[in-house]
């Protein structure tokens, strides 16, 4: 008798088969979704095809984003440490607008700081797989080629420009230079730490590393390709030490990586030393002067681009991440900015150590020349804490079809 009722409790109860078609069912819907989010993204940037007014489309994906993030969250744990310090952190955000601006220019940071708390919280559960990861940062990439298939004679007559003045740059349909390298460095990211599950995205991801490193590098952003540098070094300087690996291929990597370290901080030395465009923004952080009350909580979002006018004579901009910060949100901010990215690594996994330290290192090295961690208005902006929020707590399932 018992053992008919293990047999009529095996007919009932889901397969083992059945659960993991549930699972992969659930990733790719949760893949999809991101995928949508990464397109709208990349596509309002995309001004020279579709006009001024396709910026709009990124609110939509931000929304989508947030719908998506707080829908997975009911059924998903998330670490409450992690949620602790990002309310913590978007708190003192919040409490500072009121001394930045007047009560009508308030609704906007109230609802970026609120948007960022939701993506830093709930974000690694819709994103929880390296299989998701690499689906992503693939279909972000072939966006990328087919846009700029597309638009091949602006391409043209731009690189023709950019000659001219002795610079040479690729900048397609997007706003600028840097915007195409900024989002093909994060595609480029994912689809290295990314893990394939079919014979085709084994293909594929060679096809778009190899595309993305192409189009990095003839977009001319130096501080894309040094995000991207920072980040292999790091995250094969981690694997070499494990001790699995040949002491002598150790020693010698590490060799590689001191050369290669040097030759980046010669480059980026002279970079700042002789070129107006990085002098420029230091430039701003030394022209800012202002009451305590500034210095404290920053001038606000709104009315970040008066800065311009302030430092116009020196090239002053606020692309860098310590100068739009302190102008921004001041030294109340600066230090909520950093309980936010404290709070991503929160519930770290051993095994997931190396990807993310590698990819904080590299943020490190972006923070230099552009600010994408003051916003998640744009692509790079809204995958960098995406991918800093899931990559601590991301599961890995190698090569299982779990997705």
């Amino acid at each position: 008798m018992m053992g008919g009722m293990s047999i009529h409790m095996q007919a009932v109860g889901p397969s083992t088969a059945e659960l993991s078609r549930g699972v992969r069912s659930g990733s790719r819907k949760r893949a999809a979704l991101l995928c949508a989010v990464a397109a709208m993204m990349i596509l309002s940037d995309c001004y020279a095809l579709f006009g001024s007014r396709i910026s709009a489309l990124k609110y939509v994906a931000l929304a989508l984003l947030a719908l998506t993030c707080l829908t997975n969250a009911v059924s998903t744990p998330v670490p409450k440490n992690r949620m602790m310090i990002a309310a913590i952190a978007v708190a003192m955000l919040v409490l500072e607008i009121p001394y930045q601006m007047g009560l009508d220019q308030m609704l906007l940071p109230i609802g970026l700081f609120a948007l960022l708390g939701v993506v830093i919280c709930f974000s690694s559960t819709v994103l929880r797989t390296r299989e998701g990861l690499l689906v992503i940062g693939l279909f972000s990439m072939m966006l990328v080629v087919v846009l700029l298939l597309i638009s091949w004679r602006e391409c043209l007559a731009q690189w023709r420009f950019y000659v001219g003045i002795g610079r040479p740059r690729l900048k397609g349909c997007f706003s600028n230079p840097n915007s195409l390298g900024g989002i093909s460095s994060i595609a480029l990211i994912m689809c290295i730490y990314g893990t394939p599950s079919t014979i085709w995205e084994v293909r594929l991801r060679k096809l778009f590393i190899l595309l993305a490193g192409a189009a990095i590098i003839l977009s001319g952003s130096r501080t894309s390709i040094l995000m991207v540098v920072g980040f292999i070094m790091l995250f094969a300087y981690q694997i070499a030490l494990r001790k699995t690996v040949d002491s002598r291929i150790r020693l010698l990597f590490l060799f590689g990586a001191m050369m290669v370290a040097a030759i980046c901080i010669v480059g980026l030395y002279r970079t700042v030393q002789y070129d107006a465009a990085v002098t420029g923004r230091l430039q701003s952080l030394y022209s800012m002067r202002g009451e305590g009350r500034q210095l404290l909580v920053g001038l606000g979002y709104v009315s970040s681009k008066e800065v311009n006018l302030l430092t116009e004579a020196a090239g002053g901009v606020v692309d860098m991440l310590p100068v739009s910060l302190f102008y921004k949100v001041g030294i109340i901010g600066i230090i909520a900015y950093s309980l936010l990215l404290i709070s991503t690594g929160a519930g770290i996994k051993q095994e997931n150590k190396p990807a993310y330290y590698a990819f904080l290192f590299a943020i490190a090295l972006q923070a230099i020349g552009e600010s994408y961690l003051s916003s998640v208005m744009s692509f790079p902006s809204c995958f960098i804490w995406v991918l800093l929020s899931s990559l601590p707590l991301i599961v890995m399932e190698g090569t299982a079809n779990k997705q």
